[in-house]
């Protein structure tokens, strides 16, 4: 299990939009995501002991999100 502890929230995201309750947790969920371990249901359980008070389905469309956007090509080693 990763050992990420949620950042300290900001009044504005990087990319200029709202916050959101999840923002704090998002690279919890890239580092579990980059795992291996892409189970909506059970990566809310992980996070709802570290603070989010948020919804489930925010955590699952921020899963979808990352499931449909194009993952970056790693060319074969010679």
């Amino acid at each position: 299990m990763a050992n990420a502890t949620p950042r300290t929230r900001s009044a504005r995201r990087s990319d200029g939009g709202r916050p959101s309750v999840l923002d704090d947790y998002k690279p919890y969920l890239d580092d579990r995501w980059n795992e291996g371990f892409i189970n909506a249901w059970k990566l809310w359980k992980e996070i709802v002991p570290l603070g989010y008070k948020g919804s489930f389905q925010r955590v699952r469309a921020y899963r979808q999100k990352k499931r449909t956007s194009p993952r970056p090509m790693i060319a074969p080693p010679p």
